[in-house]
């Protein structure tokens, strides 16, 4: 009796266990039905010189669409130097956009699909003020080409900050840090939480690093799409004045910062 007892619960627990997993499972698949149709498989063709001759490369990149009318959120460093942007749309169809703005302080672009339509399928955006370490996330996009790509993970840092990386200077950012797979191509693709909301653009990963990495805070990125959107770029005063970090120059007792 109590080793069939034993062997009942036990049969209990891991049939409780199946169901919360299945239960996860199903939300993130709601979560991405969400948001998936309006992903954008983003192409820009950038215009180089080499030996003295005019050349364009094709790039690639994610995107999102955040409104009924055609506006693609993405990276500045995808789209920041094109000639041409051609985004290819969750159906597939293929659509020319043109760069509204960038900045490339927050590595933000914003374009604006060449169509007539006014109801195309877009994301809705969230807050990325509430997200915390252990979050469960997605992170959608077009990692090497490959369109319509999910991958899930966990928040595993809410304010990151890195250094600047090549040509990507990003002063005023600070990261969400997330083990959700993001390599090539999938910067400017979202990162969604369980309900469907961007609460990140993808940007950035470490390399020689495995699941390591970095998106844009949604709450960021929202002020300088509608300063692009509203301004065709984002307007920002400068006080004049350079920060370093205290070294073994300014020891010196009569060497004075400002206070």
């Amino acid at each position: 009796m109590r080793t069939r007892a034993l062997f009942l619960i036990l049969t209990g627990l891991l049939s409780l266990t199946g169901c919360a997993s299945l239960g996860g499972t199903s939300q993130a698949i709601r979560a991405k039905d969400r948001v998936a149709s309006a992903l954008v498989h983003v192409r820009p063709i950038i215009q180089v010189y080499s030996q003295g001759r005019s050349e364009e490369i094709l790039t690639i990149g994610s995107g999102f669409i955040i409104s009924p009318d055609g506006y693609v959120v993405t990276n500045e460093h995808v789209a920041g130097k094109s000639k041409l942007v051609r985004c290819v749309l969750f159906d597939k169809e293929e659509i020319e956009a043109e760069v509204v703005g960038t900045d490339p302080y927050t590595d933000i672009a914003v374009l604006k699909l060449k169509t007539d339509r006014r109801d195309l399928p877009y994301a809705r955006l969230g807050t990325s003020k509430d997200l915390q370490a252990g979050q469960t996330v997605l992170a959608l996009g077009s990692p090497h080409g490959l369109a319509r790509s999910v991958s899930q993970g966990i928040v595993s840092v809410t304010d990151r900050y890195l250094s600047d990386m090549g040509e990507m200077v990003s002063p005023y950012n600070t990261w969400i840090q997330t083990d959700a797979a993001i390599n090539q191509g999938n910067s400017g693709g979202p990162l969604v939480d369980l309900h469907g909301r961007v609460v990140g653009v993808n940007a950035r990963r470490l390399r020689m690093a495995d699941n390591v990495g970095f998106a844009i805070p949604i709450d960021t990125a929202s002020e300088v799409i509608n300063a692009i959107i509203e301004h065709g770029r984002v307007r920002r005063s400068w006080v004049g004045l350079t920060l370093q970090e205290m070294t073994a120059m300014t020891d010196d007792p009569r060497q004075k910062g400002a206070v």
